[in-house]
């Protein structure tokens, strides 16, 4: 990549107008679903809005592995299964029916038909007109997207405060600013509907944000032209050597020999992260940093169409249903089976093969301690014994699959770890012999 300033400005070529002055939270969000209040028609006071936080665990209720371990179980059923203790991030349904939502500074909105709900002190719910397509925040200001308008809230407030008209345009918004472009034309809007600059490209706009204060438009030909409001300075066209460029919220995304990159505004290209997108069509929803939270959002892929984050904590939008899931902790969930695999191994010509307790087939490496994935054409030459674990060849122990971490007067609970998030439980009834 090369080192030039991505969004350099350089030099005055067309333009007319003029300018006026101007991602840790935990919100528990099924208590404020029920919660309202109502609208203000008419502005007050310059108040600061106030968040409410409650602060608890996100997680469903963690299954404690030490706990169960310490108590041996009563039931025939469970003695006579297994308990798998699986490790999983927890995911939590936090409303139905929602059309879009946001998330910002701890704040979070839901947009469900002709209301957004909100965890904002004294304005929970907004009453808002039907058929919003999109709700997006910025600075102290909601903007509900309609098929040709734009309406415009002040949250400090909880009231209305105008609308624009915005039929065929996209648009971006940064605080009390809005950017609205449409073939080679844009302009940049004031919350009053009030006009502060326009101007025309050479080339056709395809993506356009605005954010502190500048303009970053994309025309056809794939070049980036960067727009200082307060300097009235738009600059040359510059070439972006990817094959393709995604503007987000916080952030541009780059695609390059099939390689995506996360880039913040106003950064060098040098300083551009390698990230993982998960996509929908030709369009990328979300890029992570982190590879093993995009594996689980890529299960999921076929139903999320929006993602939002803070920190570790994600917001996602499944069909109709707003969820979130911690990310940066697993917890261990419990589930029992009351039909328990015969464990059993045997031996091949180069090692062994397990009957695992969990139903699989594993391939057992005694000289490299290891276990792999089982050969296609593994055979079983001679069954081994097994007696509380352990896995005997002419009376000599070869392989501990499990251990004893508790018993009574009739049974043993064994532990087998198969790795960090799948532990299984089992029960041996007690004999003076291995069988």
């Amino acid at each position: 990549m090369s080192n030039m300033n991505f969004f350099k400005i350089k030099e005055v070529f067309y333009f007319k107008g003029k300018i006026s002055i101007k991602c840790l939270f935990v919100i528990i969000l099924i208590v404020l679903l029920s919660c309202s209040t109502k609208n203000k028609s008419m502005l007050s006071s310059n108040t600061d809005t106030k968040v409410v936080k409650i602060f608890k665990n996100l997680n469903e209720k963690e299954d404690n592995l030490l706990k169960f371990e310490s108590n041996m179980p009563k039931s025939d059923f469970i003695l006579n299964g297994v308990v798998h203790f699986k490790r999983i991030y927890s995911v939590k349904t936090v409303s139905d029916n929602v059309t879009d939502f946001y998330i910002l500074n701890n704040e979070i909105f839901i947009l469900k038909n002709s209301v957004v709900k909100t965890n904002i002190k004294n304005c929970y719910e907004l009453l808002v007109e039907d058929n919003a397509k999109e709700i997006r925040v910025s600075g102290n200001y909601i903007y509900l997207i309609y098929q040709n308008r734009i309406d415009i809230y002040d949250k400090r407030q909880c009231g209305k405060i105008g609308k624009i008209d915005a039929a065929s345009y996209q648009y971006d918004f940064d605080n009390s600013f809005i950017l609205l472009f449409l073939n080679r034309h844009f302009r940049v809007l004031d919350v009053t509907g009030k006009e502060i600059l326009s101007g025309y490209l050479f080339k056709k706009i395809e993506q356009g944000k605005i954010f502190n204060r500048k303009l970053y438009l994309l025309n056809s030909d794939n070049e980036l032209v960067v727009v200082d409001i307060d300097n009235k300075i738009i600059g040359n066209p510059v070439k972006v050597d990817f094959e393709e460029v995604y503007f987000f919220n916080d952030c541009i995304i780059l695609e390059k020999n099939k390689k995506y990159y996360k880039l913040q505004y106003g950064d060098y290209l040098d300083n551009a992260k390698i990230c993982y997108p998960l996509k929908k069509g030709d369009y990328p929803i979300f890029c992570f940093d982190n590879k093993k939270v995009f594996s689980f959002f890529d299960k999921l892929h076929d139903s999320v169409n929006k993602i939002m984050s803070d920190n570790e904590i994600y917001f996602f939008k499944s069909n109709n249903m707003l969820k979130y899931a911690d990310l940066g902790k697993k917890v261990y969930f419990k589930e029992i089976f009351l039909n328990r695999p015969k464990l059993k191994a045997c031996k091949t010509d180069n090692g062994y093969i397990l009957f695992d307790i969990d139903g699989n087939k594993r391939f057992i490496d005694t000289n490299k301690y290891s276990i792999e994935k089982l050969p296609e054409k593994a055979e079983c030459d001679k069954e081994l014994t097994y007696k509380y674990g352990v896995f005997y060849e002419n009376g000599n122990p070869i392989i501990t699959i499990a251990k004893v971490v508790n018993e009574n007067e009739k049974y043993k609970m064994l532990k087998r770890e198969i790795d960090e998030d799948n532990i299984y439980y089992y029960f041996d009834k007690k004999v003076d012999t291995a069988k």
